[in-house]
């Protein structure tokens, strides 16, 4: 690998500011050999995506891959998806970004919500997700590559005020219908997978994610507090999709698992308990067995020198039964295993 492209890459893991992304997709971009596995990224899109996809690259960097990307013209996703013939698929793309916009999307629902009928809002939305069904299935009639397609966020401000939360009739639950039949049309069209900007803008705050001036002026609603943390996002799935996900979970005991140290302050002086310090660990510890169910591997790595006999006392610590103890006797594996 060229040795500025390593220092980059290396560079992205100590500081993932959007600067920082922006040198490293530059420099990547221009290597004559950056020594990385290229994956061609086709891109279709009805607003302005071009800031968010340096960071996209970095991610791609990350896991040993440089992102060959296909930028397809303004709100022409139609155009490109339908005609076999297309840049698109002369591309031969790895992967399939859809990006859209609600308000390049359908007009009504975004800003002429209130001129619409009850009847007008479920055709709009059916209208809606008629075309994206017929977009994503010639798709897939041309192309096996995975496609990323986003759902909608919430609008930052109601057209009904406090009324709109009192009727599944008003905007937010017409945004929220919206989204939960395009979910329920890609059940049967495979490979399409949900880059979820409603949940992304809800942690991060509407007001913080869109820029409503660069809407207007460059049809680039995307605010700069949000290109790194959306980047990322679709990096987490490029990381699944390649296999490149971490997939075991090595954890220490003392002041980890449990407050304290077991050699210190012996089994009955440790923290882990319903009252805080103890709940604190308590919790961390289901979180660990919520990624355990999701198929994640548990390790613990540790110089204790632990016996069954002490797997009972720790768990007699916690009432009700919960946690990594739990589990270890739920499915009757021995401490030796765990170790």
């Amino acid at each position: 690998m060229d040795s500025k492209c390593l220092e980059a890459i290396e560079s992205l893991r100590e500081d993932s500011s959007y600067l920082n992304y922006a040198a490293s997709s530059n420099l990547l971009e221009s290597a004559e050999n950056s020594g990385l596995e290229k994956v061609k990224v086709a891109v279709l899109r009805n607003f302005t995506v071009e800031t968010f996809l340096p960071v996209i690259s970095g991610e791609m960097a990350l896991i040993g891959q440089q992102a060959e990307f296909y930028l397809g013209d303004f709100d022409a996703i139609a155009a490109d998806a339908l005609n076999p013939e297309s840049l698109l698929y002369q591309h031969a793309p790895d992967i399939i970004i859809i990006a859209q916009w609600l308000e390049a999307v359908s007009s009504a629902l975004s800003s002429r919500f209130l001129t619409l009928s009850a009847t007008e809002k479920d055709a709009e939305i059916e209208r809606i997700v008629q075309t994206t069904g017929s977009i994503l299935k010639n798709i897939r009639r041309n192309s096996q590559a995975p496609v990323l397609i986003n759902n909608f966020p919430l609008p930052e401000f109601p057209t009904l005020g406090v009324l709109d939360a009192q009727s599944d009739q008003y905007h937010t639950y017409s945004i929220l219908k919206l989204n939960s039949e395009l979910l329920s049309l890609t059940q049967d069209i495979p490979d399409v997978y949900w880059v979820d900007y409603f949940g992304l803008f809800s942690n991060i705050g509407y007001q913080n994610a869109v820029d409503k001036r660069h809407w207007q002026i460059a049809r680039a609603p995307i605010s700069k507090k949000v290109l790194v943390p959306l980047g990322q996002e679709y990096g987490k799935f490029f990381k699944a999709l390649r296999g490149k996900s971490k997939k075991c979970l090595v954890l220490d005991c003392d002041n980890t698992l449990w407050g304290g140290v077991i050699g210190e302050n012996g089994l009955s002086g440790i923290e882990l308990g319903t009252t805080y310090p103890g709940s604190a660990f308590k919790e961390f510890q289901q979180e660990i067995l919520n990624l355990y169910h999701r198929g994640v591997i548990l390790a613990l790595c540790s110089k204790n020198k632990m016996v069954a006999s002490d797997v009972s006392v720790i768990h007699s610590k916690v009432a009700p039964r919960s946690g990594l103890m739990e589990a270890a006797i739920r499915y009757k594996t021995g401490v030796e295993e765990w170790l």
